[in-house]
């Protein structure tokens, strides 16, 4: 994540604000979620405190070119200063946490965390925080035609937030609670989703690739499952050495108790159970459904939400409805 730059702005804009406290940035509206206004976000590139251009995947990871590619961009960008920023597609969204953000001792709470949000491509990134570096969602604003937007996990960065004393947030292009959240439980799993030990990977990769080709199944069977969660060893085994796995596959309460979903869950289970059973070094000892109701704390101490959300939380179209945020399960 990029802290602040430029030291003698950085020291002046402090000097011009030394007499405030976080008292006004809650008074100006300031919360998690609040969009920057553009005046603002042309200030913050034009004082080299946020980064005028995003660099694409394809450009960071291309080699030389690609390295030449990414400095002239840079480069152009300073130069042009604020003129570069697109100041209606691009914005910039607080991600700090209520109480941090409004916190009165700048020493305590000296920046505030943003993260940049654009318009989407052709290429969309899974909608669901499948991928722990770039998610999709769509505007609130926009209907059933909704526009889709994308943000990159590496799209961070910290800013003083003595910035926000003296302007408001741009409720005009806020997105709504919904969408927040979402991106506040995206970034989160980036931290606290579970581990497992690469050698168990590394086996159960297989399984996932064969599964992810039988798309026309897991389309018909979408949905029914909010999490598969997994008891395994944590140690890492030689070649020789067998992992012995119980699966579940998490349901809500509803959908587990009803007869016909709950078949259609049972065939999907039985064809992971099948692909993970066919991976070398793994014996499934047991692939059982499961009510959210009958999954507890206590068991979390031992099972680990496995990241097999290819199967579970998945579109039958790129433009489907994402689902309710309060249906994507806890990631404890």
């Amino acid at each position: 994540m990029q802290r602040p730059g430029n030291a003698r702005t950085q020291t002046e804009f402090v000097m011009r604000n030394d007499e405030a406290d976080g008292s006004l940035i809650e008074g100006n509206g300031w919360r998690q979620g609040a969009i920057l206004p553009p005046s603002l976000v042309q200030t913050l590139i034009a004082e080299h405190q946020i980064p005028a251009a995003t660099v694409s995947r394809a450009e960071s990871h291309g080699g030389w070119f690609g390295r030449i590619i990414v400095a002239l961009k840079l480069a152009l960008s300073r130069a042009k200063g604020a003129k570069t920023i697109r100041a209606n597609a691009v914005r910039g969204m607080v991600v700090s946490q209520d109480c941090d953000l409004v916190q009165p001792d700048w020493d305590k709470e000296p920046y505030v965390e943003l993260i940049r949000i654009q318009p989407a491509g052709d290429r969309l990134p899974p909608p669901w925080g499948q991928n722990p570096r770039e998610i999709q969602f769509s505007d609130p604003h926009g209907g059933k035609k909704a526009p889709r937007f994308v943000c990159s996990i590496h799209d961070r960065v910290l800013v003083d937030r003595k910035y926000l004393t003296d302007t408001q947030p741009d409720e005009s292009r806020a997105f709504d609670a919904e969408n927040v959240k979402r991106i506040r439980h995206w970034i989160s799993r980036r931290y606290v989703r579970a581990s497992f030990p690469g050698s168990f990977n590394d086996r159960v990769k297989s399984s996932l690739d064969a599964l992810a080709k039988r798309k026309t199944e897991l389309d018909m069977q979408r949905g029914l499952f909010t999490g598969i969660y997994v008891r395994v060893s944590e140690a890492e085994l030689e070649p020789d050495g067998d992992y012995e796995v119980l699966v579940w596959a998490a349901m809500r309460p509803h959908i587990h108790d009803d007869p016909a979903t709950n078949a259609k869950a049972q065939e999907l289970l039985d064809l992971i159970e099948a692909e993970l059973g066919s991976c070398s070094g793994i014996e499934v000892m047991e692939c059982e459904l499961k009510s959210e109701q009958e999954i507890t704390l206590d068991h979390l101490h031992d099972w680990k939400r496995r990241d097999f959300d290819v199967l579970s939380l998945r579109p039958i179209t790129k433009n489907a409805p994402l689902p309710p945020v309060d249906d994507l399960p806890p990631d404890l």
